[in-house]
């Protein structure tokens, strides 16, 4: 009795194993993982909803959500939005899975843009061109193209910049970059910026 209870218990041991196994190993699909965990905060058809994430680079969102896993943002209490997206920090993949996700965010088209800025679109060329500078090409380092994020959202996280709401952790290494630069601007410069942008966006045909 007691031999077949062993062989009951490792059996049951190698079965255990086995079905962790695949469970890890199940596929991950990451349209249907966006659907479940990300679309009601991330589609535009929310009224309520944080940024669009189509179409943009793939290592800046991979970092981003790393940011967020880490606790490297999220944790200031002003920023509501960035609080609320911590909160979500159990839904976000981990490893691989991760990387998979972001690909394909950043292959799935942009829906369209809602221009609602209004001014000159001139007034901030200069100060826009600086910007774009680093942030104008869409592939090949962390940082996002700036003529794919949404006007509302870039005029949004430069206020969180100036403010210190963003980038203010000691291991968010761009933020604090982020917010070196945005400082010395006004309310004013900040807007010019991104209707400069904005018209870009336009001429583009985003």
């Amino acid at each position: 009795m007691a031999v077949k209870s062993v062989f009951k218990i490792v059996v049951a041991s190698i079965s255990l194993c086995v079905f962790a196994g695949c469970q890890q190993g199940a596929e991950f699909d990451p349209a249907v993982h966006f659907k479940d965990k990300c679309s009601v905060c991330h589609l535009n058809s929310e009224m309520q909803r944080g940024p669009n994430l189509f179409g943009l680079n793939a290592d800046y969102l991979a970092l981003q959500m790393e940011k967020f896993k880490l606790g490297i943002r999220g944790t200031n209490p002003k920023n509501r939005s960035a609080e609320l997206m911590a909160s979500a920090k159990p839904s976000l993949p981990d490893g691989e899975r991760l990387k998979m996700l972001s690909v394909w965010l950043s292959l799935q088209q942009r829906p369209e843009f809602v221009y609602n800025m209004k001014g000159k679109s001139n007034a901030g060329e200069s100060l826009a061109q600086a910007c774009l500078a680093c942030h104008g090409q869409k592939e090949g380092h962390p940082m996002p193209a700036l003529l794919d994020l949404e006007p509302w959202y870039l005029l949004d996280q430069l206020r969180k910049f100036k403010q210190g709401w963003r980038g203010g952790h000691q291991d968010d290494f761009g933020g604090k970059i982020m917010q070196t630069v945005v400082q010395p601007l006004s309310e004013a410069e900040l807007k010019k910026i991104v209707l400069y942008l904005q018209s870009l966006m336009v001429l583009k045909g985003n």
